[in-house]
């Protein structure tokens, strides 16, 4: 909520100013400038406030080099030996 209520107040202050030089320099006697701004912030302020879409949890793409056959070593071996000698 606390959040909301700052980025809220920082955007209304910028338009603020851009439509404080806007008015300054009489750029839009008719005031189109202004309730454009407006619109922009209402939609902004929408926006904000909408939940979060849900993220996907993507699968990991497959591994672009081959597997490589493992080296053998001590480990392997007496591995293999308890394995084939219970056989």
């Amino acid at each position: 909520m606390q959040d909301l209520r700052r980025k809220a107040a920082r955007l209304v202050a910028a338009k603020c100013s851009l439509a404080a030089r806007v008015d300054n320099f009489h750029e839009s006697p008719s005031g189109a400038v202004g309730d454009g701004m407006r619109a922009e912030i209402e939609q902004k302020l929408d926006k904000l406030q909408e939940p979060p879409p849900v993220k996907q949890i993507k699968p990991l793409a497959a591994p672009i080099d081959p597997a490589r056959k493992k080296r053998g070593g001590r480990r392997l071996v007496i591995h293999l030996v308890t394995i084939y000698s219970t056989q």
